[in-house]
């Protein structure tokens, strides 16, 4: 890197640091989404009562108005999946399996079966019919 590249690099960064400054929020929102970062990478569910109230009482104003009857509903369903061990990724990994498995026996990358060469308008017949049903999978 020559002077004039390590010059700029530098003036870029003092710009980056100016940003706190000039926008509070936006330094509050980083704050808080690092914060949930962590409780979440952490499985810390029992701080998430405390996160939020930090978020609505101190956060950005979206995010203070941010309070929608969903969240009761959910409220315990996240603080769940943010302590328990276990997880639905499990399933999903699963199904994207499946629908990959799916995908690849069609031959592209839909999911989509592939079309036949009578075209889109034509319905098949009731013979059509049995000889596609009667085909192993």
């Amino acid at each position: 890197m020559d002077h004039s590249q390590v010059k700029e690099r530098h003036h870029k960064r003092d710009r980056l640091d100016r940003i706190p400054d000039a926008c509070p929020d936006l330094t509050a929102a980083r704050d808080l989404a690092n914060e949930f970062s962590t409780i979440a990478r952490e499985r810390r569910g029992h701080d998430l009562t405390a996160w939020m109230t930090r978020a609505l009482d101190h956060g950005p104003p979206p995010v203070q108005g941010a309070s929608p009857p969903s969240f009761k509903t959910t409220w315990d369903a996240a603080a769940n999946g943010l302590t328990l061990p276990c997880s639905p990724g499990q399933v999903e990994d699963q199904v994207t399996r499946i629908k990959l498995i799916k995908r690849r026996s069609y031959g592209g990358h839909t999911a989509e079966p592939p079309s036949h060469s009578r075209g889109p308008s034509s319905s098949p017949s009731r013979r059509d019919h049995h000889e596609i049903s009667a085909q192993p999978l």
